[in-house]
């Protein structure tokens, strides 16, 4: 028997809606045999129906050793999809006039604190000098997704010219709003996403909670946690699917956001390669648009984790879910997608993720 919590009712404290009552049950009974078949040990997942979390549960278990099962409580490494929740914070502050999109980075961070902290030796690449927030934010900063280690940092291509996705830009932005706001990065998400939208699960800090799932790596064998792991917006963020997902709301709604700053996170600001060019970045995550409307969303692999959200503004309809296995995760996310939003998303296949089912 799988432990997990239902939220079966919505905010009003109504019959929940066409959504849960349709398809919940359906997907409730498929999980655990798409888990079994896929070797995934445990998810977090919930729906999001007319901008309204109507459905969060707990599938699996923590420790495939102990037997643990998860709950809707459960904390999952979310990988890259922290990069969203960050982009998020960082267009709060654009709202209130605290950064601006389009002033370069080193107009405001001193060179030597750049040095000091991220370059780690002199600038040697004068083109750095021209990133901004909104070419870090849509992945078309020049920058590598990851250095070498001990390598300098340097422009792949003139920033603004072209996409190509870095977590090494996520990271310089992170420094940047540390300095401005005079805080370490988890303060600052606390006080812009954590405690408003009562994110009670979610942190970017290493640690050993007793609500942390365990985590496998390709293998299936189990992936030790680094304790001295330093917060990084682009990759170390824990949360669950039901803390995602008042995230997803925030942003269907816009708020904390101007208008004109929600109206530009889901305006796309450079095409990609990915599906043939068909899919554009906006400012925190991809956006295609679709005979569903516009299409948001966001995967996250590393060596322990896999998860993926995609949501639908005008519908207010998403999905997201969290697995504590590296690179499995993604390999169900088309039946997923498909089964909670009717939707054939053609991510997967662009990627080349075969699906566990064929």
């Amino acid at each position: 028997m799988f432990l997990g919590t239902v939220i079966s009712t919505l905010f009003h404290g109504q019959q929940t809606n066409t959504l849960f009552n349709t398809q919940v049950h359906a997907i409730e009974a498929e999980i655990p045999q798409i888990l079994d078949s896929a070797h995934i040990p445990g998810i977090s997942i919930a729906l999001i129906d007319k901008g309204e979390l109507v459905w969060s549960k707990g599938f699996g278990v923590v420790n495939k050793e102990s037997g643990v099962k998860v709950s809707g409580e459960t904390i999952f490494p979310a990988a890259s999809l922290g990069k969203s929740v960050f982009a998020y914070a960082v267009l709060k502050m654009v709202s209130l006039g605290k950064l601006q999109l389009d002033s370069a980075i080193t107009s405001t961070l001193p060179l030597q604190y750049l040095e000091e902290n991220i370059l780690k030796g002199k600038l040697l690449d004068e083109k750095i000098k021209l990133i901004t927030p909104r070419m870090i934010l849509s992945h078309s900063s020049g920058l590598p997704n990851w250095r070498t280690t001990g390598e300098p940092l340097k422009t792949l291509f003139t920033p603004g010219e072209r996409y190509s996705y870095s977590g090494e830009a996520y990271f310089l932005l992170q420094l940047f709003v540390e300095y401005i706001m005079m805080q370490p990065i988890e303060k600052v998400m606390h006080h812009f996403v954590f405690e408003p939208l009562a994110m009670k699960s979610s942190t970017y800090l290493a640690g050993d909670h007793e609500r942390y799932t365990s985590t496998y790596g390709n293998d299936g064998q189990p992936v030790i946690a680094d304790p001295h792991e330093m917060a990084n917006v682009a990759h170390t963020f824990k949360t669950n699917a039901t803390d995602y997902a008042r995230f997803i709301i925030a942003v269907m709604n816009g708020n904390g956001l101007t208008k004109t700053v929600s109206k530009e996170m889901f305006h796309p600001q450079i095409t990609t390669d990915i599906c043939r060019g068909k899919i554009a970045w906006g400012l925190g995550f991809a956006i295609q648009e679709t005979d569903q409307g516009t299409a948001f969303f966001q995967w996250g692999k590393s060596p322990d984790a896999s998860g993926y959200f995609i949501g639908f503004k005008e519908s207010g309809k998403a999905i997201v879910y969290f697995t504590n296995i590296a690179n499995q995760g993604l390999r169900i996310g088309e039946v997923l997608v498909h089964d909670a939003l009717h939707y054939q998303d053609p991510l997967f296949a662009c990627f080349g993720v075969k699906q566990y089912n064929q």
